[in-house]
């Protein structure tokens, strides 16, 4: 007897023609199965996680003015997929600028032109069943990021504090996107962790869905 509990297509998201309906999930028992979108892809093995090389190793942000040019986390959506972003956790461990600013948007297109190249990011499943397909994935931390000019980049957070910390302070950030953002590639997705004059330095998280973009549009 098998042991399967989910009727579960592993190796493709199913889709459907123009105007037909599909079919619902449902368990061996025919139970309807309730799950979130999130759920559904990170059984597919389409829910991957960047975060710092060393654990808990704090790296360095930007320490400059703030400029579009110059991002500290960053990806490229290449064409052909869709990318879902899902969380982004981000724990100071100092923060001394005079202004300070976290924001995370994306844009189209890609508009990456150099940087450090960092390892590439893990798939939520531990048995890897699919790598990442993003391409020039980066952070700024011993090496700069150059981005060219951003073409119509869209705002998922602004964060603006003028001042450095104070004791006690809360020093995180955990959002979360309930709802898809579809960024279609080409496509860029930059995160900006900036202090001016001083720059801060912060640990991470990173969690994102990745889907061919002929199954969701």
């Amino acid at each position: 007897m098998s042991s399967n509990l989910f009727q579960v297509q592993q190796s493709s998201i199913p889709s459907q023609s123009e105007g037909a309906t599909p079919a619902l999930p449902l368990t061996r028992m025919g139970l309807p199965v309730g799950a979130t979108i999130w759920d559904y892809l990170a059984l597919q093995g389409r829910m991957f996680n960047l975060t710092e090389t060393a654990q808990g190793t704090a790296l360095t942000g930007s320490a400059a003015t703030f400029a579009l040019t110059a991002p500290t986390i960053r990806f490229t959506v290449p064409t052909g997929y869709t990318v879902f972003p899902h969380r982004f956790n981000l724990g100071y461990a100092a923060r001394a600028g005079t202004v300070n600013q976290v924001l995370v948007i994306y844009s189209e297109g890609d508009s990456f032109t150099s940087g450090t190249a960092i390892p590439v990011p893990y798939n939520w499943r531990t048995d890897n069943p699919r790598a990442s397909i993003l391409t020039s994935v980066r952070h700024c931390s011993g090496a700069a990021i150059v981005e060219a000019a951003l073409t119509k980049p869209r705002s998922l957070y602004k964060w603006n504090q003028a001042s450095a910390s104070a004791a006690g302070e809360p020093l995180q950030h955990n959002i979360v996107w309930s709802t898809v953002v579809p960024i279609v590639g080409p496509a860029s997705f930059l995160v900006f962790v900036s202090g001016t004059g001083t720059a801060a330095t912060y640990t991470f998280g990173l969690d994102w869905a990745e889907v061919p973009t002929t199954s969701v549009i």
